[in-house]
């Protein structure tokens, strides 16, 4: 089942920084639906949609931590996992279970 992972950072510059490296190694998720992150009031957030929770777990373990760790300074992120009910649009809805599941 689909999951939208929500990561709150402490800042724009953590998020860059992360980014960058990110960049550097080359990394890249064919898995991940999709991917927008945005400043708020107290920090950074990102909002994943991720196919399932292992999708995520690998991705997060291995590409994620390593880049958060190289880049040092960077606070472990607040992490919040929930099920998607929907990902789509309204009018275009399609159950999470609906959709396509990387492979």
């Amino acid at each position: 089942m689909a999951v939208m992972v929500m990561v709150k950072l402490r800042s724009q510059s953590e998020y860059d920084e992360v980014g960058r490296e990110l960049v550097r190694r080359g990394v890249t998720s064919t898995a991940l639906l999709s991917h927008v992150s945005a400043a708020t009031d107290d920090g950074f957030l990102v909002v994943d949609i991720w196919p399932s929770r292992q999708a995520w777990e690998q991705f997060a373990s291995s590409q994620l931590e390593p880049c958060m760790k190289a880049v040092g300074g960077v606070a472990r992120p607040e992490i919040k996992i929930f099920e998607a009910y929907n990902v789509g649009w309204p009018g275009r809805m399609a159950a999470a279970e609906e959709q396509p599941q990387a492979h």
